[in-house]
């Protein structure tokens, strides 16, 4: 596409090089799309307008990686933000807030979440640029904030100690096709450690989720399945539930 529009395409390069900065300092304004590394203050201070970029969550809210999952997840509301970026990670002045409470929850997997949100993005994106260019006021990014590292939670693993509606909001949450949803260890004394798919019905909820199941369970239902049999994985997603 760069090619049949005559753009200049550098490849993977090191955005944060000298070679980038001297070039950062030849443009009026960068938009990134699609890049994981942190600008650093040279890159950032080059262009005479800034860096702009696009993160599809909520500032300063979720910061960090996958925000849509982690939104998802914890039942908060879906969006993006446009912003100038700063020297902190996923924070500056903001150009565009969009807010979509409608997706995800316990309706969307988390890939139409992500598709959604960078369509709306796109289709808005103009609007952003014209408030910058007429010099309009940005709002501050500030407030409430949470910033989530590299990973993915309870490091992809279901445990079935959890509720039926927390196991199909995490199934959600981590469904971004063409990768698996979530994955879980059932024990029965058979065949171990052969990998397979497994449909599950959970009651009470009337929808399906496709788990990857590294042990098959025979005949059991997953009501039935010993939880103490294979210890829960550790990892940083918790519940919090009042028994009655």
């Amino acid at each position: 596409m760069c090619k049949a529009h005559s753009v200049p395409y550098l490849g993977a390069v090191d955005a944060n090089s000298p070679e980038l900065v001297d070039r950062a300092a030849l443009t009026d304004l960068v938009v990134i799309g699609g890049y994981d590394g942190i600008l650093k203050k040279p890159f950032l201070d080059a262009p005479r307008y800034g860096v702009i970029n696009t993160h599809l969550g909520l500032l300063p809210l979720n910061r960090g990686c996958c925000p849509s999952l982690w939104a998802q997840l914890h039942g908060l509301s879906q969006g993006y933000t446009t912003y100038l970026v700063g020297e902190a990670v996923d924070h500056g002045p903001i150009l565009d807030l969009y807010e979509a409470p409608s997706l995800g929850g316990l309706l969307h997997t988390n890939r139409h979440v992500y598709d959604a949100l960078a369509e709306a993005a796109v289709r808005r994106f103009g609007e952003a640029l014209w408030r910058l260019g007429e010099g309009h006021a940005l709002k501050r990014c500030e407030g409430l904030e949470a910033y989530h590292k590299k990973g993915m939670p309870n490091d992809g693993w279901l445990s079935f100690h959890w509720s039926h509606e927390f196991i199909l909001r995490f199934s959600l949450a981590l469904d971004f096709a063409p990768y698996l949803p979530g994955r879980a260890r059932l024990q029965d004394g058979s065949d171990p450690w052969r990998d397979r798919m497994a449909q599950a019905t959970l009651a009470g909820v009337g929808q399906e989720i496709y788990l990857a199941v590294t042990q098959i369970w025979a005949d059991e239902s997953i009501a039935t399945t010993d939880p103490a049999a294979v210890p829960p994985r550790p990892g940083t997603v918790l519940e919090l539930r009042e028994e009655e």
